[in-house]
Formats: structure tokens, C-alpha cells, sequence
């Protein structure tokens, strides 16, 4: 495509917009996309703004597409770094051309059309759940080259929830306390796992694959008035949540000593994680409301090394 091509596609220095108003833009293109679909509109998460902006300023900078950043970290972890508490989906862009490219309202049309245009990006923006977004646009041009990246963080935000440290050891009392937003009823609290991250290399970014998961839940943590009336056929359950459904609070004291010693008496056979091991907790807390069934609404990562 040359470069009057472009600027007849894409807008030339005459359409330039300030960033802030092409962020307020493509908010609201994807808010008229879920619309048109009967949907609730998304609204600004502060937290999912911040890391949506970091991580897409680092693949400009690097020159990568990647869910996973340079510290071998997913979103989960960036989100959290933020001070965000609840669930949170991405999507990512990545262009880089020989032609110069302004940050016009027709660009962003274009970031936003190409998403939509994608199965699972058009399903990220138009799940149901969402309730908060963070979204970045970051164009760079280095006398040679564009490098456009941009980002949107769906935000599910039915509660608010306590932070659990970034770091902690195996025998650290970790404390979550929550309140759950009016008709929002708790499941159960599961803790996943996953490898240390390690550090990565933008050229490996770029040859891998680019999707990513939560990791499921090796351990399913019940409130405390559940037990003898329900269990996990598939994991095994701990009953150590406390809850008070009437103002719709739920507060969880444990240390990873006493999950995997549970573990350890328990008739499931071991698994990948039968003991512990250093790696990421993931704490998640899955919760029903009308519309939807045991969806997470607040992930959490806890790197413990001992």
C-alpha cells in the first residue's frame, strides 16, 4: 500500500487528534459495537487503564505482540500490578509499515474494526460479562518506520475485593476480604498455579503463539455453612470461606502450608501440583448472578518461592 494509499485510508497529519480524545474514541466505538448487540456499555476501569497503557507502550518499544510482556508476565499479573482486584480479558493490535501513519479518528476506526473483524477479539468485546474496560494506543515513528500497538482490557467487576500481596511464602497468612455487588452470589474461592515466569526475548514473542488462559483450579475453597451439603467431585474442597450472604461479604484467612497438608490427606491422587511448589497462586473467585454462572470475578496473583 503507498503511502497516498494510506493517508487516504488512514488519515494524513491534517486529521491528527490528540491521544486522549482518540482513547475517548475508541472507547466508544466498542461500546456502539456491544450495543448494536444489546448490551450493557463498558465504562473506564482506572486500573485496567494504567496497564493497559504499560504493556502496550513496551511492545512499541520492543517491537513485539505478545500477551505475555517481557518479564514472561500474563494480564492477570499487569492488572494486579495496577491495583486492580477483579477479572480481566485482553485484546492487542500490532502494525508496523516503511510508511509514516498519524493518530487520526480513521486509524482508530481501523484498530477497532480490525478487532471486530477477528472471531475471538469480536467475542472478547462482546461478552456479556464485561462491565469495565482500559484501553491504549501507542504510535511511534522513528525516521524510518511506524510502530502502532494498542490495547483493551475488559474489566468484570462485580464486587470489591481486598489486594493480596504480590509476594508471600507458603506459610504467610493470605487474607481476601470481598463484598459482593447486590445480587452477585459466591461459589467458591479455587486456587490455580503456574510456573515461575520467565524472562523473554521479543524475537520469541513474536514466533509463539499469542493466546493465553487462567490456570485451572487445583483446590476449591467452600464457605464454611456448605460443608456435608456440598463438594468438588472433580478437586478436592476445603470449607475454610467465610461468608454472609445477607450483606453479601466473604473473607478467606489460609496459607499454602495448610492447602497442601489438606492436599496431602485428601483421596485424590496427586496431580501436577500434589505438593508444593514454588510458582504463581492464582486466586480466584467465581461467583453466579442471573445472567451468568460460576464466572470469575476477581483474579489475583501471588508469586511464592518458598
Amino acid at each position: 500500500m503507498s503511502q497516498e494509499e494510506i493517508y487516504c485510508r488512514l488519515g494524513s497529519a491534517e486529521d491528527q487528534i490528540p491521544l486522549s480524545q482518540a482513547v475517548a474514541l475508541l472507547i466508544r466505538l466498542l461500546n456502539e459495537d456491544r450495543q448494536e448487540v444489546g448490551l450493557q456499555p463498558v465504562v473506564r476501569d482506572p486500573a485496567a487503564m494504567i496497564s493497559a497503557r504499560v504493556h502496550a507502550q513496551e511492545m512499541a518499544n520492543y517491537r513485539y505482540l505478545s500477551h505475555l510482556d517481557l518479564a514472561g508476565c500474563k494480564p492477570t499479573w499487569r492488572y494486579n500490578a495496577a491495583g486492580g482486584t477483579d477479572q480481566v480479558a485482553e485484546n492487542l493490535s500490532y502494525w508496523e509499515g516503511n510508511a509514516r501513519i498519524y493518530l487520526t479518528p480513521q486509524l482508530v476506526h481501523d484498530i477497532e474494526e480490525r478487532w471486530m473483524n477477528s472471531d475471538e477479539h469480536r467475542l472478547n468485546i462482546l461478552a456479556p460479562a464485561h462491565t469495565g474496560v482500559g484501553v491504549s494506543i501507542v504510535l511511534l515513528w522513528d525516521g524510518e518506520k511506524s510502530v502502532l500497538t494498542a490495547a483493551q482490557e475488559f474489566v468484570d467487576d462485580y464486587g470489591d475485593f481486598s489486594r493480596l500481596p504480590a509476594k508471600a511464602s507458603s506459610h504467610d497468612t493470605l487474607e481476601l476480604d470481598g463484598r459482593l455487588d447486590e445480587g452477585v452470589r459466591i461459589g467458591f474461592v479455587g486456587i490455580g498455579y503456574e510456573p515461575l515466569p520467565e524472562p523473554q526475548l521479543p524475537s520469541k514473542l513474536n514466533a509463539e503463539l499469542n493466546g493465553y488462559s487462567l490456570p485451572h483450579a487445583f483446590v476449591g475453597i467452600l464457605p464454611v455453612g456448605e460443608r456435608f451439603r456440598r463438594h468438588f467431585s472433580s478437586m478436592p474442597t476445603l470449607y475454610l470461606l467465610q461468608s454472609e450472604p445477607a450483606r453479601g461479604r466473604i473473607r478467606l484467612k489460609v496459607t499454602l502450608e495448610e492447602v497442601f497438608a489438606a492436599l496431602q490427606s485428601s483421596h485424590f491422587p496427586a496431580g501436577e501440583i500434589g505438593e508444593f511448589k514454588p510458582g504463581l497462586y492464582y486466586f480466584l473467585v467465581f461467583a453466579s448472578t442471573e445472567k451468568f454462572h460460576q464466572f470469575v470475578i476477581s483474579a489475583q496473583v501471588v508469586e511464592v518461592r518458598s
